[in-house]
């Protein structure tokens, strides 16, 4: 199961959508600064979420 996600910073207005197998993990990961692309934005809160089947299903939706 892979899970597509949007999560929100308040720090710099910005959105970031990203797909993953370990929701709580990946989000652990961008709040910690572990992820380059969001370092800047942390702290990061879960907006939207949803579950696919496969991680093709999960990169074209």
């Amino acid at each position: 199961m892979y899970i597509v996600y949007i999560i929100y910073s308040q720090t710099t207005s910005k959105y970031y959508t990203g797909q993953t197998h370990n929701l709580e993990d990946r989000i652990r990961r961008h709040n910690s600064g572990l992820s380059k692309s969001t370092k800047s934005g942390i702290k990061w809160e879960l907006k939207y979420k949803i579950e696919l089947i496969s991680r093709s299903e999960a990169l074209f939706n």
